[in-house]
């Protein structure tokens, strides 16, 4: 039914109703019976009257609705069967590529299809429940459903096996089930088509077939483009496949035609015409134009004109063109179900408006014959409602009726004249009121100010009035708008005037504010209300305010009070005058690890250690209840039971009487001082780390020890023990684990000597042994083999074992010298001595020793003056590359030229500079001169490689990045023509840190190779962290090949391992042709030594390189 013939029924269905009622009631108004009982008759004529017609169509209306409810679910079965019809060839698709013999099934293609059998289940559960809602049967629904669940379990079972054992004929089986599916999901598409097609909307049906044509579309588009894949993915393609892709494309054309018709059928829907335009293009422009060229090409023998990635790419497009424009019709059809919703929805509108027309014409039949009754009352009613309202001037009109009217109308006068008395009564009270608020107001030391609703004062009381006028340098009275005396003198006048309109909006706050006269700050504390009338009406509002200043001055004096004691280092502790404590402070917390709430009460004797004795309280409470402070020191207990010493302050606190009201306590711990005193009490004497006394009370000991063995003439053996390659050991593997060394040789060294002899330590890695009072000398003989052996023992730090040995030297008092520092310096003459005879041994003083001491002081000296006058020279070995049989660079090698020893070889001095840490600056020396001297080298050959070695002691001590750093840019040589050298030492500890600063290295762009390689202790896995570019091969291997099986097996090893890591590998000390034969054999990439050249003088490299070189026999 149309909206204008429902409008129309509508219509006559309001006249009627109003004509009915009024006969009724005309005709029960003239029944002989009492006005009453005629009022009655009438209301319940008309009502009942009312309340059939309004069931009528109310009744019409919610059948209307339980129809269009029934048409929403027909559509909504339709829709979803549809759309399952479009979703069955992407899961039977999806089974293709994973049931191919010749192609295994991934997990990720069997996922793929499981997602596929996902969405086929939802639509498929989703179109059930809307079939059953819409009263329709699921029976050819679920056939397929069951079809397709047995080709499913095939499907996977097939998946699942290896390609050779799949059954050949899968794919037809599947294919055929998935077609049988089809067909009954078809059926049920139609069976909701059709139930559609009875809703009697008939452009929901075009609609709906609209998208069944759509569908059927993309399906024959499917098919006409799967028949073409077989020539586009380069297979034959037979005659009657071009004529059945012809009839196809006849069938394509032909339902676009019935489509547009169909678009055109349903009117102005941009969404079809969208839909159908981009459809239209897709495949009756683009695709006929496809379909062309690969059926000519076919028809002519050939290629495909397309490649098969852009045909897949078109064909989901056009097909899913297809699907957009059956969307689009889905969504028309679903604009047509709301609309009928609508339509119901006006006919229970037009039902409503019926029931309101009838009562309108009942109420006005019923004014008509109640006007005598009626009218008067509300009249009365009226002017009872405004006495309600204290409307006193109300005009009564008179009357001569005696009846209930009469009576009623009366007594409203009565009542009118006995308010005006009470409402004068009221006011004179209201007055008095007023007067004595307005004393008690004025008399308020608080500001007070009341405004009404246009900012006007009401009520400014004398304090409000003369803040006022101090503030703001003006005078203000009731009557006087806020902001005459505020907007032109006040900056803030904005802020006060919103905060009375917020209290004038009916809100209540209270707040803080200030002002600063110049010298001092005035606070206020104000509050702001809204002031309601009688009634509830908003007539104004008021603020109070109060001078804070001073509060606000004690509670930020008293806030600094309570932050110093609460927040203070010293322990504070009140007690009440008994001595139960009230308050503790933080700090006492801390210290004695009770809180508050655990000695609230308690009396300050819980801290009793029990140490102090009972009459040191007894004068302290003496002196505190006499009125006087006391000062001391406890030693108390915490509470775990750890004891600490405290320095404390006790005195009472009095009342205004004089009387003790409190007892304070501030205490201080002062532990920590009292173990720092002994301990730096103890260092004076003993050496920190090993506990054992060092060398000023070493020296005290061995001068005690002379006095007595001159009383008892006997002898003292002093001996000087230093542990050999100490520093070595603290440099490679850190200092954490060298003071560990430290202090477990020293236990070592004290099991091996007497109770009284003494073991101190020298310092460094050096330890002084007394043996006091000696008559037999084997008693130093077997004291000092007993402290090698136990020495010899391994030692095992953070599970790494380590060997260590010792070297002894032995000075004999009073043999030889008399005092302390003349032993202690031959006894460190004997100690050298030990270690040039191999360590690991001791030696008895000799003037011979006493010489080679003096040696080492000797270049100790000279080193530390070499860099200063110049006295270090770089020579420089050639590098020669054995594929290329040229020089690729050169490793630098520094001398010292002493002016008293003449040219030092580094084996010499190294060791000394490493010991003193003169390393670092040689090293940094080293680094500029050889990157200065390479740079020059460019003019002759630009591709030499200058090498430096670096030590361990010099990469972990020194700021090597900082210096390679310096050196390059000095030189302005490229950092791919520095090498440096480190050996694998340096990555036995720190590892972490370590290899950080060689990834630096790396970034620098300079080379790294390992000096020395296979002689060291570091693991392959650091080797394989350090991406070093080079290995060098150890000489000592080298210079072995000749002669020793095994020291050729290392070289190959270390070459082949080179090789495989990326890296190239260099042989050292290539000394004859022999040698170089062998280590060309085995794979080495570069070599050095004296075969070719010995170390050579900077000014002789150039000569080298231009006259030497063709001489040069690889």
């Amino acid at each position: 039914m149309s909206s204008n013939s429902r409008e129309r029924l509508s219509s006559r269905r309001v006249h009627t109703k109003a004509q009915l009622t009024l006969f009724l009631t005309n005709w029960a108004m003239k029944m002989n019976v009492s006005l009453r009982w005629k009022i009655l008759a009438g209301s319940l004529i008309a009502g009942a009257l009312a309340a059939i017609l309004a069931s009528v169509d109310i009744h019409s209306a919610v059948n209307d609705l339980v129809k269009q409810k029934t048409t929403s679910n027909q559509l909504a079965a339709f829709e979803r069967t549809l759309k399952i019809a479009s979703q069955i060839p992407r899961e039977r698709n999806a089974w293709d590529i994973p049931l191919t013999r010749e192609n295994p099934a991934t997990l990720a293609q069997i996922d793929n299809a499981k997602k596929e059998i996902a969405k086929t289940d939802a639509l498929v559960n989703s179109a059930r429940q809307a079939m059953i809602a819409a009263g329709l049967t699921t029976t050819r629904l679920d056939a397929g459903v069951a079809i397709f669940r047995k080709i499913r379990v095939a499907a996977q079972e097939a998946a699942a096996k290896p390609r050779k054992k799949r059954p050949h004929n899968i794919h037809p089986d599947i294919q055929d089930g998935f077609a049988r599916g089809l067909i009954h999901l078809t059926a049920a598409t139609d069976e909701a088509f059709l139930a559609l097609g009875k809703s009697g909307n008939s452009r929901l049906v075009q609609a709906a077939a609209l998208a069944r044509l759509a569908q059927e579309m993309r399906t024959i588009n499917g098919i006409r483009a799967a028949n073409l894949a077989v020539f586009v993915y380069g297979e034959d393609f037979a005659g009657d496949r071009v004529t059945t892709v012809t009839e196809e494309s006849g069938a394509v054309a032909l339902l676009a035609k019935q489509l547009e018709k169909m678009v055109g059928d349903l009117g102005d829907q941009p969404k079809l015409v969208n839909a159908l335009a981009a459809m239209r293009t897709t495949l009756m422009i683009e695709g006929e134009q496809r379909f062309r060229s690969i059926i000519n090409a076919a028809r002519e023998g050939r290629p495909c004109p397309i490649s098969a990635v852009a045909w897949h790419k078109w064909v989901r497009s056009a097909l899913d063109s297809s699907l957009v424009l059956r969307d689009a019709a889905l969504d028309v059809a679903h604009d047509q179900s709301s609309s009928l919703f609508q339509d119901t929805v006006v006919n229970l509108v037009f039902a409503l408006t019926s029931l309101i027309v009838v009562a309108i014409v009942f109420a006005g039949t019923v004014f008509r014959v109640n006007k005598m009754v009626i009218h008067p009352l509300t009249v009365l009613t009226g002017l009872v409602r405004r006495l309600a309202n204290n409307d006193l001037t109300i005009s009564i009109p008179r009357t001569t009726r005696e009846d209930e009217i009469g009576e009623l109308t009366k007594a409203i006068v009565v009542f009118r004249e006995s308010a005006i008395q009470v409402e004068r009564l009221e006011a004179e009270l209201h007055a008095t009121q007023q007067a004595h608020i307005l004393s008690i107001t004025n008399a308020l030391p608080d500001i007070v100010a009341v405004l009404d609703t246009d900012l006007r004062y009401v009520v400014c009381n004398p304090a409000y009035v003369g803040c006022f006028q101090k503030i703001f340098g003006e005078h203000i009275e009731p009557g006087m708008l806020f902001l005459e005396k505020t907007a032109a003198n006040l900056p803030r006048s904005g802020e006060f005037e919103n905060k009375w309109r917020k209290a004038l909006s009916g809100e209540s706050f209270s707040t803080e504010w200030k002002y600063d006269e110049g010298v001092n700050e005035i606070n206020y504390d104000s509050h702001y209300g809204p002031i309601f009338n009688a009634n509830g009406e908003l007539i104004g509002a008021f603020h109070i305010g109060r001078d804070i200043t001073q509060r606000k001055k004690d509670e930020l004096e008293l806030r600094k009070l309570s932050m110093v004691v609460e927040q203070g280092p010293m322990t504070v502790v009140v007690t009440d005058a008994k001595g139960n404590i009230q308050y503790v402070n933080k700090a006492f917390t801390e210290t004695t690890g009770y809180q508050l709430d655990e000695v609230l009460g308690e009396n300050p004797r819980i801290l009793s250690s029990g140490m102090t004795p009972a009459n040191e309280y007894s004068s302290l409470w003496t002196q505190v209840r006499s009125g006087r402070p006391w000062t001391g020191r406890f030693r108390n207990k915490k509470k775990d039971g750890g004891f600490y010493w405290e320095d404390a302050v006790i005195f009472p606190i009095l009342d205004e009487t004089g009387s003790i009201d409190h007892i304070a306590a501030i205490k201080q711990d002062v532990t920590k001082r009292l173990e720092a005193e002994e301990h730096i009490a103890f260092l004076a004497s003993h050496d920190e780390l090993t506990r054992l006394p060092n060398r000023l009370l070493s020296r005290d000991r061995m001068e005690q020890s002379m006095v007595n063995a001159h009383r008892e003439n006997c002898k003292v053996a002093l001996f000087f023990i230093d542990l050999d390659r100490f520093k070595w050991v603290n440099d490679s593997l850190g200092h954490l684990v060298g003071d560990a060394l430290l202090r477990m040789a020293a236990e070592r060294i004290k099991g091996c000597i007497r109770e009284a002899d003494t073991l101190g330590r020298q310092g460094g890695d050096e330890f002084l042994v007394i043996l006091s009072c000696i008559d037999d000398f084997n008693v130093v003989n077997r004291v000092a083999t007993r402290i090698l052996e136990q020495m010899a023992e391994p030692f095992f730090i953070d599970g790494v074992e380590l060997f260590l040995s010792v070297s002894i030297g032995v000075s004999v008092y009073p043999d030889n010298g008399r005092d302390f520092d003349t032993l202690l310096k031959r006894a460190d003459s004997a100690m050298y001595l030990a270690k040039d005879s191999g360590r690991n041994t001791y030696r008895f003083f000799t003037e011979q020793s006493n010489v080679d001491a003096n040696e080492y002081v000797s270049i100790l000296g000279g080193l530390r003056k070499a860099l200063e006058r110049n006295e270090f020279v770089l020579h420089y070995q050639p590098q020669i590359d054995l594929a290329a049989g040229q020089v690729v660079g050169f490793e630098a090698l520094i001398r010292w030229n002493s002016p008293q020893q003449g040219l030092v070889p580094p084996r010499v001095f190294i060791p000394v500079a490493e010991d003193s840490g003169l390393i670092i600056k040689i090293g940094e020396w080293v680094l500029q001169e050889a990157c200065l001297q390479a740079a020059k080298w460019q003019s002759i050959c630009s591709h030499l490689v200058v090498a430096v070695n670096l030590s361990a002691f010099q990469f972990k001590r020194g700021n090597i990045l900082q210096c390679v750093q310096d050196a390059l840019t000095n030189a302005n040589l490229d950092p791919s023509l520095l090498e440096l050298e480190l050996t694998e030492s340096i990555l036995i500890k720190d590892t972490d840190n370590i290899l950080a600063t060689i990834k630096d290295l790396k970034a620098l762009g300079v080379r790294l190779s390992i000096d020395d390689f296979g002689t060291g202790y570091s693991s392959l896995t650091y080797l394989r962290q350090f991406n070093a570019d080079k290995l060098k091969i150890d000489q000592s291997f080298v210079r072995g090949a000749t002669h020793n099986a095994d020291d050729n097996t290392i070289i190959r090893a270390i070459a082949q391992m080179a090789r495989e890591m990326g890296m190239k590998s260099i042989a050292e000390g290539v000394e004859d042709a022999e040698t170089l034969d062998i280590v060309r054999s085995h794979g080495c990439d570069e070599v050095q030594g004296y075969y070719f050249a010995k170390p050579l003088p900077a000014d002789e490299v150039a000569d080298f390189l231009t006259r030497a070189m063709p001489s040069i026999r690889i």
